[in-house]
This record gives C-alpha cells, sequence and structure tokens, in this order.
C-alpha cells in the first residue's frame, strides 16, 4: 500500500518496432526495470511521489533500434 501522496503511473512501449529494455530512476537509484511484458516491448505499474524528479530510460536489448511508441498514465 502506497501513502497517500503517491501516484500510480503505468509506463509502456507497446506498438513500439523492437525489442525495447525501459528503466525507471530517482537520482542514481533504480526504482523499477521491465523487459519483454509482452512481444518484446515493456511495460511497469510504479508508485511514484509527487513532486519527485524521476528519470526514465528506454533502451534496445542487444543495441536493437525502431520507432518507439511510449505512454505514461
Amino acid at each position: 500500500m502506497s501513502e497517500h501522496n503517491d501516484v500510480l503511473e503505468l509506463f509502456s512501449t507497446a506498438g513500439s518496432t523492437y525489442d525495447t529494455e525501459l528503466s525507471v530512476w530517482n537520482g542514481s537509484k533504480q526504482v523499477g526495470c521491465n523487459d519483454d511484458y509482452s512481444g518484446g516491448t515493456s511495460q511497469l505499474y510504479l508508485y511514484l511521489t509527487k513532486g519527485k524528479a524521476y528519470q526514465i530510460a528506454v533502451d534496445g536489448f542487444n543495441g536493437q533500434m525502431g520507432q518507439l511508441r511510449f505512454s505514461v498514465s
């Protein structure tokens, strides 16, 4: 259970044309990661604290490249 000032966010690369790896960071601390949720795309649910800064990284597995589709909801 999260504190009342946390928000559940969904990060997704569904619809991308390559095998993605997704990670979310707060400074130097990784707070979540996912590889291969469905068909090579990534999906991640995280509780994030309002007002904090987060960094999002999307990479291609083994250096793959393609068209990225990224959503946050």
